[in-house]
Order: C-alpha cells, then sequence, then structure tokens
C-alpha cells in the first residue's frame, strides 16, 4: 500500500473516533444537561436537531467546499469550526438558546468533515476499509459514555468532557493541515475501468430520482435507530427502571462497543458477501434486539437486547454508503452520498426527539414500541429498494488484489 495510503486513513480513522465521541458523551451527559438548563426530556429534538441542521446544510455543500479548497483544508476547516462550537457551546454556554445557536455552528463543521470523508472511501477505498472507517466512529462513540460517567462520578462538570473532545478536534485539525501532501498526492486503492466519466448530475436532478429518494428516507430512519436506541434507552432505565447511572451508563458503552464489533467483523467480510441479504439480515436482527429492550422481563435480556442491536446496526450505514456508487451510478452518487449524509443528521435529530416526546406525552416505556415500529419502517423501506439500480450506472470494481464489490 503506497506511504501517503496509510497516512490517510490511519488519519481519517482517528478522526472518525473522534466524530463518534460527542455521541457517546450525550448518552450519559443528557440528564445533567436537563437539570442545569431546567428543560425537559423531550428537548433533546431541539438539541439534536439545532445540531444535524447545520451537519445536513454541510452535507449539501461539502462537495462544492471541498473542490474549492481541497480535501485537506476543508477537514482542516471543519475540525476547527466543529472544536469552536463544542468549546463555546457544551463548553461555556449558559444560556439554553444560546447552546442551540451555537451547537447549530458546531454541526456546520462535523458535517463537512462527514460528508466528505464518506464521499473520499466510497470513490477510492474497499467496502472493506469502509467499514473500518465507522467501526472508528464507534469506538468513539463508546469511549464517550465511559469518559462521562467516569468525570461524573469523580464529581467533574459534563462540560469538561466536550472540552476534552474540542481539542482532539483541533489537535486532529493541524494534523490534516501538516500532512496535506499526503491528502493531495493521495492515490485510489480502487481502479475504475477505462472508460468515460459519468455524467455529473445537478442536485434536482439526482433528486428526483426514486431510489435516490428512498435511499435518503432510508438513511433518516437508520440514523434515528442508531441513536435513539442508546440515547433514549439510558433514560428508560434509570428514570423509568430504576437503573443506576452506572450501570446504565455502562450499558450505553456496550452497545457502541457491540456496534463497532459489528463493523469490524464485517469488514473482514465485505468485499466477499452479498450486501443486500447480509444488510435485510441485520435489519430483522435489530428488530429482535428492540423487542428485548422493550419486553422488560430482566436486566440481562434488556442487556442482550442492547448489544445484539448495536452489533447488526453496526455494518449498516457503511455498507449502504458503499452500495450507492453502484446501485446509483457515479454520476447521482457525488449528489447522493450527500443527501444521504444530511438526511442521516435529519434522523439522528428527529428519531430521538419524537421518542422523548412520546415519553413526556404518555410515559418512559412507550420508547420500547416506538424503537420495534422505527426499525420495522427501516426493514420495509429497505425491502422496497430491494436489489433496483438506476439505468445504466458505472461499475465500481477494484483491483486485481481486492474482490469486486456484490
Amino acid at each position: 500500500m503506497h506511504k501517503n495510503n496509510l497516512i490517510v486513513i490511519a488519519i481519517a480513522f482517528t478522526m472518525f473516533i473522534i466524530l463518534g465521541m460527542p455521541s457517546g458523551l450525550l448518552n450519559v451527559a443528557w440528564t445533567s444537561i436537563q437539570g442545569d438548563y431546567e428543560v425537559t426530556p423531550d428537548a433533546i429534538g431541539i438539541l439534536l436537531l439545532a445540531s444535524t441542521s447545520g451537519y445536513l446544510i454541510a452535507s449539501f455543500v461539502s462537495g462544492r467546499l471541498i473542490a474549492r479548497l481541497t480535501m485537506p483544508y476543508a477537514l482542516t476547516l471543519g475540525m476547527l469550526v466543529a472544536a469552536a462550537g463544542m468549546v463555546l457551546g457544551y463548553g461555556l454556554a449558559q444560556s439554553w438558546w444560546l447552546l442551540i445557536a451555537i451547537v447549530f455552528l458546531g454541526g456546520l463543521g462535523t458535517g463537512v468533515i462527514d460528508s466528505g470523508m464518506n464521499l473520499h472511501f466510497a470513490r477510492y477505498y474497499s467496502p472493506m476499509l469502509m467499514n473500518w472507517l465507522h467501526a472508528s466512529f464507534g469506538l468513539g462513540a463508546a469511549l464517550g459514555p465511559i469518559i462521562m460517567t467516569l468525570l461524573l462520578t469523580q464529581g467533574q462538570s459534563w462540560r469538561l468532557g466536550y472540552i476534552l473532545a474540542a481539542a482532539a478536534y483541533g489537535l486532529l485539525g493541524i494534523a490534516v493541515l501538516l500532512t496535506r501532501r499526503a491528502w493531495k498526492s493521495d492515490t485510489p486503492l480502487i481502479e475504475t475501468p477505462e472508460q468515460p466519466v459519468e455524467k455529473e448530475y445537478s442536485l434536482w436532478q439526482s433528486l428526483t430520482q426514486p431510489l435516490v429518494l428512498l435511499g435518503v428516507l432510508l438513511f433518516f430512519i437508520y440514523a434515528g435507530i442508531e441513536v435513539a436506541i442508546p440515547q433514549m434507552s439510558y433514560s428508560l432505565f434509570t428514570d423509568g427502571r430504576g437503573i443506576d447511572l452506572t450501570t446504565a451508563g455502562t450499558w450505553a458503552s456496550i452497545y457502541w462497543a457491540t456496534f463497532t464489533i459489528g463493523r469490524i467483523v464485517f469488514g473482514f467480510v465485505a468485499d466477499r458477501v452479498r450486501l443486500v441479504p447480509v444488510l435485510r439480515a441485520c435489519m430483522l436482527v435489530s428488530i429482535l434486539g428492540s423487542l428485548l429492550i422493550w419486553q422488560n422481563s430482566s436486566e440481562t435480556l434488556n442487556v442482550i437486547g442492547i448489544a445484539i442491536a448495536g452489533f447488526a446496526l453496526g455494518p449498516i450505514f457503511p455498507f449502504l454508503i458503499s452500495a450507492t456508487p453502484e446501485r446509483l451510478g457515479t454520476g447521482h452518487a457525488t449528489n447522493a452520498i450527500g443527501f444521504q449524509v444530511g438526511a442521516a443528521s435529519l434522523g439522528i435529530g428527529a428519531l430521538p426527539g419524537l421518542a422523548g416526546l412520546l415519553a413526556v406525552t404518555y410515559n418512559l416505556e412507550v420508547i420500547g414500541p416506538y424503537l420495534v415500529v422505527a426499525s420495522v419502517i427501516m426493514l420495509v423501506i429497505y425491502q422496497l429498494m430491494g436489489t433496483r439500480k438506476l439505468e445504466s450506472p458505472a461499475p465500481v470494481t477494484y483491483s486485481a488484489e481486492t474482490p469486486e464489490l456484490r
């Protein structure tokens, strides 16, 4: 492997570890945030939607931003904006609405990072490395609850966890800038066949494709479930079922740990399996995990539900991203990946927020059936997509050392 590929991959994996940390931090910090700002449980929807709105905007324009600035400068800008948003928002803001405004700005930074790296890996790297890139996100998300639980049990403020994460963002942004030559000279691991480059389509042309819209809806539902399970089950276990904070925080870490393990394990076989049946099986297992969380017959089954849901959900996002160029063709893939990542960011805000609203309106036990219904809807959307592709997509092939994507 080319030396520059190794540099880029190492930085990208570290980047996604840091990108995943805030999700895990919030799983545990939310109860403390609620108390400090005197807001109700459903206010998490406002917080997440503020972040993901910025994320969505950045996702839609990331392609043009990267083309104008080049990848290393765009990523550095994204990292520094995300770090500033985290320090000024979670670290320092004393007003709830000031926090919301600053978190929106921070979302712009993370949107550039996430969309840019997903597009880069979908174009130049195999599904195996795409899975491992997203496994790095899961590792960061698993570390988040551990770090926040440790800080809270030691009497520290929840704000410190976010300040530490912001410092990591800033340092990595500097690292990307210092290694910018490696990014500029990065050579693809994936070789495309010798054929004319497929026409690039406008945003509107891509949005009018039903298959693109189904993909956008699928990412919206999937990402909402991914975050709602650890986020809302933590509230369910602590406030609804009387589980102590340390145990519930450990369970959130277990979710993110199995989530990461799933991505690592499936990364080893990603180039040798057919994605349609694998994705279908993962979605079915995630439904089973949600059912175990709902039934509440024992703490053991609750933990098993959390664990298997994490393992099953882990590989879904990277598999779907990797398959996008083959399913839609390279001309639509650039736009579609931005749409999909943006839709995922909206789902992260909307689905947990709706779960919180239902919990306030009824009771926390509504979270279990809510997760089951959302997981079933995800499977139905995927079944509607089936194995369909847009007409005459440009095939994605690999070098002789890498099996063909199937």
